[in-house]
């Protein structure tokens, strides 16, 4: 009988050994996302008071956030696209389709390059706000391995070499 009882003892502390890990695991997890939660919610909180500080209303603010929202793809986050939209309005860009296929275009250059939106969204809103795309900027693009070269040079029938003389 003693041996039956330091059995059930030994399983029993073995059990509760398992379910502390596992409490212990699916805690620090939780604690991970409630993390990245607020994070994201600090990103998006952010770039609404640039865009209120940019002198956009609240009703601009909620069409921004909604071009933002449409733009992100499944990896990219809402925070990142809404800072990103932010930075872009600032530079130029109209809210609505204008600023949905800009914010598509890094979303998309972003998942590319294994990047990030904010990573990718400064070349872009630099273009925006200069209206035009300099060599740096391609560069840019193309260190982060968009072979962006070659695709300029296929599209304007052109060598690479001689887009970027132009």
């Amino acid at each position: 009988v003693g041996r039956a009882a330091n059995a059930r003892k030994g399983v029993a502390n073995a059990l509760k050994g398992i379910a502390t890990g596992a409490v212990t695991v699916g805690s620090a997890g939780m604690g991970t996302a409630l993390t990245a939660g607020f994070s994201r919610l600090n990103a998006i909180d952010t770039a609404s008071a640039k865009l209120r500080g940019l002198g956009n209303d609240a009703k601009s603010v909620d069409a921004i956030m909604a071009n933002a929202t449409a733009s992100v793809k499944a990896q990219l986050g809402l925070g990142e696209a809404a800072t990103v939209a932010a930075s872009a309005v600032a530079a130029g860009i109209k809210p609505g389709e204008q600023l949905e296929t800009m914010l598509k275009g890094v979303a998309n250059v972003a998942a590319a390059t294994g990047g990030t939106m904010e990573e990718t969204g400064p070349v872009f809103n630099k273009v925006a706000a200069t209206g035009k795309a300099s060599t740096d900027h391609i560069n840019q693009l193309s260190h982060r391995g968009l072979p962006i070269w070659p695709a300029l040079a296929d599209t304007l029938g052109l060598t690479p070499a001689a887009v970027r003389e132009m």
